[in-house]
């Protein structure tokens, strides 16, 4: 499974050194709440670890602030800072909140099926994670396109399957309430695990993955003598696929037929209902630069 990660690794660790907390000053709960709720909107629109709220620079960054301008008489900023659980419970309850109002807003559109998903995985090579990103978005009455990022859970690289991806996704829209059945229109790129984990829903390729290939590909001059993308390259590659399919399978022990079998990869299979074409380009120039053994098989 994908997972967001928790603090349950932390249960059994201990701080070198307590925080000292005491208090000068007698705060009102709701002065309390209503600092903790801003440091709560600032590792929420920051994306900053709670963890940070809990270090000694915080501290003193809030400190000279106090000695500046306090609302009160001087005042020791660990007073006043609540430790990081605190934050994680508040951050938790806004993100109900949020996908509550979420819920609330784009029922009505999913019934009506003009919900569209995107999602996007990818790898840190470094760590050896694999992390997904997957958004809601819809136009509403007014015109204005609304988008929601549902999450970005992370697991081992070498476990993220396309069943495993595809449970993550569905999970994501239960997480908001949402039927996982519900039929949404998913725009992805064209990852072999995200393509088949979403080979039964309906799916766009993005546009933007599109139109940098076709830049690319525009760029590169041994792609674009042949557009493999048009009716002619389609009916040319088959053509190609047969004559290589032939000499894999051919017992002709001839030394320059033995020498091209060697070097050609077998044709790319299918993926869904799109070939790699990609695949084919190395395919294309050995038949290319054989032309004279392998036309006469």
């Amino acid at each position: 499974m994908l997972s967001s990660g928790n603090t349950g690794a932390l249960a059994n660790h201990e701080c070198a050194k307590e925080r000292e907390r005491y208090s000068s000053v007698d705060l009102t709960k709701d002065d309390r709440e209503m600092f903790e709720n801003s440091l709560v909107a600032l590792c929420a629109g920051q994306l900053l670890p709670p963890n940070l709220i809990m270090s000694e620079d915080f501290a003193v960054m809030i400190q000279a602030a106090l000695d500046l301008g306090a609302k009160y008489s001087k005042l020791n900023a660990k007073d006043i800072i609540p430790y990081r659980t605190t934050l994680t419970v508040k951050m938790k309850a806004m993100a109900d909140r949020a996908q509550a109002d979420l819920v609330s807003s784009i029922s009505e559109y999913v019934e009506d099926e003009l919900v569209s998903s995107t999602a996007d995985a990818w790898t840190d090579s470094q760590r050896g994670r694999k992390f997904l990103a997957q958004t809601v978005s819809y136009v509403d009455e007014e015109f204005c396109y609304n988008e929601n990022l549902l999450g970005v859970p992370h697991c081992d690289a070498e476990s993220a399957t396309a069943p495993v991806i595809l449970e993550e996704i569905k999970s994501n829209l239960a997480k908001i309430n949402l039927d996982p059945n519900s039929k949404l229109h998913y725009v992805t790129d064209d990852g072999s695990d995200i393509v088949c984990a979403l080979k039964q829903e309906e799916r766009t390729y993005c546009a933007d993955h599109c139109t940098n290939l076709l830049v690319k590909k525009a760029l590169t001059l041994q792609l674009s003598k042949l557009n493999l993308y048009g009716p002619e390259g389609e009916i040319i590659l088959e053509k190609i696929a047969a004559a290589v399919s032939a000499i894999k399978s051919s017992r002709l022990n001839s030394a320059s037929l033995a020498n091209i079998k060697g070097k050609l990869k077998p044709f790319p299979k299918n993926r869904g209902h799109q070939i790699v074409f990609r695949s084919c380009i190395p395919m294309l120039q050995i038949v290319h630069n054989n032309y004279a053994s392998v036309s006469t098989v």
